[in-house]
C-alpha cells in the first residue's frame, strides 16, 4: 500500500470515528431510554382476571378493554374506567416491592378513539390527581408496570386522598397478597346522578366525570373472605369497610358473581389489614394503615 492511500485511509477514519462515536453513543441511550420506559407485554385474555372467570356485573361500561395483568370496564361516555379486576399473585406483590417507578406519562388506549377517552393533559392539580383504579405497585415488573399508565385505568381522584389513605389502602392489600398468596380484586368508582360534575382546566373541555367516590372489593382465596371498601372522593374522606352485598347496593356493580350469596352478605368481624411496606434503603419500612371503618 502506497503512502498516499494511507494517508488517505487515515483521513477517512478522522472523519468516520467521531460519527462511529455518536452513534455508539445515540444506542447507548436509547437502550437505556428503554430500560427506563419499556413497552406494556401484549393483552392477555379477559376471563383469568375475574374470580371465577365471571366478569364483575351491573355499572355503566360499555367498552371491555383486556390489558397484561388487569382488565378495565370502561365508559365512552364518563370518559373513565368504571372498574378494573384482577388477580394479584405473591410473586406479583414481591416483584413490585423492588422495582422503581415507571417514569413516563399516561398515554392514550388505542382500543379507543381520541374523542372516547381523556388525555394527560386534561387533568388539573390540584385538586385532582390521576387515581389509578389498578395500581402500578401491584405489577410485577417494568414493563406490566408501564402497562398500567393509560389514562383508561385513571380517574380524577382528590390528591390528598390519593396520596394518604388511598395508597394506605393499596399498599395494604398489596401486602395482604405477599402474605396470603392471592388475592383477587375489583377496583372501581362511584358516579353521582347526573348531572354530573366534570373536571375543569382553563384551556382544555370539560369532558371528564368526576366520581363521588372510589371502592376496591377483595375476595382471598386461603381465608375464603370478602370484604369491601368505599372512600368518598374528599379530602377528609370518609372510608367505610362493608360486605359485598352492601357495596353492590351503594355502588350498582357485583365485583364477585360467583361467590354465594351468603359470602357476599358477611362482614368479617376479626380480620384487619396487614400494614404495607415501603422499602427504602433496602429496608422494609410499615406504612400507616387505611382510616377505614
Amino acid at each position: 500500500m502506497n503512502r498516499r492511500l494511507l494517508l488517505s485511509f487515515a483521513f477517512a477514519l478522522s472523519v468516520l470515528a467521531p460519527v462511529l462515536a455518536q452513534g455508539s453513543v445515540a444506542a447507548a441511550a436509547a437502550n437505556k431510554s428503554k430500560a427506563v420506559a419499556p413497552s406494556p407485554p401484549a393483552p392477555s385474555p379477559c376471563p383469568q382476571f375475574f374470580l371465577g372467570g365471571q366478569a364483575p356485573t351491573g355499572g355503566s361500561g360499555d367498552r371491555l378493554i383486556c390489558h397484561s395483568f388487569y382488565v378495565i370496564s370502561y365508559s365512552t361516555a364518563l370518559r373513565d374506567p368504571v372498574w378494573t379486576s384482577y388477580r394479584q399473585t405473591r410473586a406479583m406483590s414481591e416483584g413490585g416491592d423492588v422495582i422503581g417507578r415507571y417514569q413516563g406519562t399516561f398515554r392514550p388506549d388505542s382500543a379507543l378513539a381520541a374523542a372516547q377517552q381523556g388525555a394527560h393533559a386534561d387533568y388539573v392539580h390540584p385538586p385532582f390527581d390521576r387515581g389509578h383504579l389498578t395500581p402500578a405497585n401491584d405489577a410485577e415488573d417494568m414493563p406490566h408496570q408501564s402497562d398500567t399508565f393509560f389514562i383508561t385505568n385513571v380517574v380524577p381522584q382528590n390528591f390528598q386522598l390519593n396520596e394518604r389513605d388511598w395508597q394506605y389502602l393499596e399498599a395494604s392489600v398489596h401486602q395482604l397478597a405477599e402474605t396470603a398468596g392471592e388475592v383477587y380484586i375489583v377496583t372501581g368508582a362511584r358516579f353521582p346522578t347526573p348531572p354530573l360534575p366534570l373536571m375543569h382546566k382553563p384551556g382544555r373541555p370539560d369532558r371528564i366525570a368526576v366520581p363521588d367516590a372510589t371502592y376496591k372489593a377483595i375476595y382471598v382465596p386461603s381465608l375464603n373472605l370478602a370484604v369491601g371498601f368505599l372512600a368518598t372522593n374528599t379530602w377528609p374522606t370518609v372510608c367505610t369497610i362493608m360486605s359485598i352485598a352492601e357495596l353492590t347496593r351503594q355502588t350498582g356493580v357485583n365485583p364477585f358473581p360467583s361467590l354465594p350469596a351468603a359470602t357476599r352478605a358477611q362482614v368479617p368481624a376479626s380480620f384487619t389489614l396487614p400494614h404495607g411496606i415501603h422499602i427504602s434503603n433496602g429496608h422494609r419500612v410499615p406504612v400507616q394503615l387505611p382510616n377505614c371503618h
